[in-house]
Parts: C-alpha cells; sequence; structure tokens
C-alpha cells in the first residue's frame, strides 16, 4: 500500500493539531504549512514526538509566489497529496464598520485568494482526493 499524504495549510494548535493527530493514527504522513517558523517547529515536534511522520514547509498564503513556491515543494517530497486541509484565516474582532480597506483586501487574499490558488496547485497531484475548507 503506498503512503498517505495529508496537507494542512495554515497549521495551528486547534483544528490542524487534532485533524494532523487523526489522519496520523490511520498512517497519514503530514506536512504542515504556517507563516511563522517557530509555531511550525512546535507543532512539528510535538506530532513527531507522538509518533507521527511529520515535516513543516515555511510559507506565507496571502502571497500567491510564497504559496507557488512551498506547493512546489512538498509535491516534490512527497510526489501527490490525497487529503488537503486549507485552515488558513484571517480575521479582525470588532465592527466591520471598524476596518480598513487594506485589511478587507489582506482576509481576502488569505480566506479566498490563498485557498484558490492551494486548490488549483493540489488538484493536479491528487487522485480521488479530498479537499476540506476549514478557514
Amino acid at each position: 500500500m503506498s503512503e498517505k499524504i495529508l496537507l494542512i495549510v495554515g497549521a495551528g494548535p486547534g483544528i490542524s493539531l487534532h485533524t494532523a493527530r487523526k489522519f496520523g493514527k490511520e498512517s497519514f504522513k503530514i506536512a504542515l504549512i504556517s507563516r511563522s517558523r517557530e509555531s511550525l517547529q512546535k507543532y512539528e515536534n510535538e506530532l513527531i514526538n507522538d509518533g507521527f511522520d511529520a515535516k513543516g514547509f515555511p510559507g506565507d498564503v496571502s502571497s500567491a509566489e510564497s504559496l507557488k513556491t512551498f506547493m512546489d515543494t512538498i509535491i516534490k517530497t512527497y510526489g501527490k497529496i490525497d487529503v488537503l486541509l486549507y485552515n488558513a484565516a484571517s480575521g479582525r474582532p470588532g465592527k466591520p464598520t471598524t476596518l480598513r480597506a487594506e485589511q478587507l483586501v489582506e482576509g481576502f487574499k488569505i480566506n479566498v485568494a490563498g485557498a484558490l490558488t492551494c486548490v488549483k496547485e493540489v488538484i493536479p497531484h491528487m487522485e480521488n482526493g479530498t479537499i476540506l475548507l476549514t478557514g
């Protein structure tokens, strides 16, 4: 049986790590993407210490160039993706009337454009795969 790959974009302590552990128990290798190298290393180490095969890749989903670069690196590393979890999200607390237009554009880059770019990059490397959008 060939190895199964879970790619988590927007790795964090909640949904991401719980999903990683659930899929890890099903023998998936776990690829994690996060902007923060420090957080990424922490999550990678937690999963490895729990006995899972995990590797972190730093990247910024608000940048299409960065997204394409780290997606290319992940595909070169694993050859395919079986499950994509797009969990990156940007949100600002408070009333919408207090937001500046630039904040909305930045949120759109992460919440919508990043998800679209990620899906478009991963689909050619999936066979009967699954895409989960939670962010």
